[in-house]
């Protein structure tokens, strides 16, 4: 209801100027030539208001809509649980070695582990808007090794104690376009750019040296991200993401998906419940041997959304 007064506005301008120019032509006597060219040129700037004004009030009506379906900001964090599993690689150019470590396998870096994730949209119009999202956790285990270790080119041996470690963040931001805009369903394009910061590495006795492997990267990358709203209390939700860049010195990729169940707690928060996998690869390239760590993680969790 609100949008056909609205739209009534201009139409209702249209017929007060339209009176109002019969009005003075009536008043002035002009001649058939300057009646016909003051015509024409009201005619066009009567037009041109108009078109500004059902400009304004459409963009008003926007401002609107986003505010009463509370989608104009939106705030999401979650507490995952997650089932780990981290792969580290060397291999040497031409294919002669290629050895793979399993840090949870070979140095018993916990299978599970609980993290934050967190995600934010700014939308200051029904088109556009701006998207956000990070994750990242740290690990590290104490272990005696049982057997012997090869970690790029050096041997660790048996019995040796060691701290091996893990550590992740990845923070992304970039500009948000909406493709469906209907109140109870939202599709929407990023194109971001996503800061990999990885490091990655072993700590062994006084005798041994340390062996980290640290990495920063930023990656370009697209996803999507939709919205269905089944109905007051329930909707669906889901985000799918992949960043990759790989140069002469360093390369990575970046895989997210994220499926969720939000249930409408009050008119500005909601409960979620969801499942959501990440992969995330980090390449050393080195002229003697090249390290590539494999990381991927996936598993339920619950949080919260504040939308206004």
């Amino acid at each position: 209801m609100r949008r056909i007064y609205l739209l009534m506005i201009p139409a209702f301008l249209l017929i007060l100027l339209n009176g109002l120019q019969a009005q003075d032509t009536d008043a002035i006597p002009l001649s058939a030539e300057e009646e016909y060219h003051f015509d024409t040129l009201t005619k066009k700037e009567v037009k041109k208001e108009v078109k500004k004004e059902i400009k304004k009030l459409k963009k008003l009506e926007h401002q609107y809509i986003l505010k009463e379906n509370r989608n104009h900001f939106v705030f999401s964090v979650n507490y995952v649980y997650a089932m780990l599993d981290t792969r580290v690689s060397f291999s040497r150019p031409g294919g002669i070695l290629n050895i793979k470590i399993g840090l949870e396998d070979h140095l018993d870096l916990p299978r599970q582990s609980f993290f934050f994730s967190g995600s934010f949209i700014y939308r200051f119009s029904m088109r556009s808007g701006l998207y956000a999202s990070y994750y990242g956790f740290n690990r590290s285990k104490i272990h005696q090794i049982k057997q012997d270790i090869i970690w790029r080119d050096d041997t660790i041996p048996a019995g040796t104690n060691i701290e091996a470690f893990f550590n992740l963040r990845v923070i992304s931001g970039g500009f948000l376009y909406s493709i469906m805009t209907d109140p109870k369903a939202f599709l929407g394009a990023y194109v971001a750019v996503q800061s990999m910061i990885v490091r990655t590495g072993i700590k062994t006795d006084a005798d041994f040296a340390s062996f980290p492997l640290d990495a920063y990267a930023p990656l370009p990358g697209a996803g999507l991200i939709f919205m269905f709203k089944l109905n007051k209390w329930f909707a669906l939700h889901g985000n799918v993401g992949a960043f990759s860049l790989y140069v002469d010195t360093l390369g990575g990729y970046v895989q997210n998906l994220e499926v969720a169940g939000v249930f409408q707690l009050t008119k500005w928060m909601a409960l979620t419940l969801s499942y959501q996998k990440f992969f995330v690869r980090a390449l050393f390239p080195d002229d003697i041997i090249d390290t590539t760590v494999d990381y991927d993680f996936k598993g339920p969790a619950a949080g919260l959304v504040i939308h206004f």
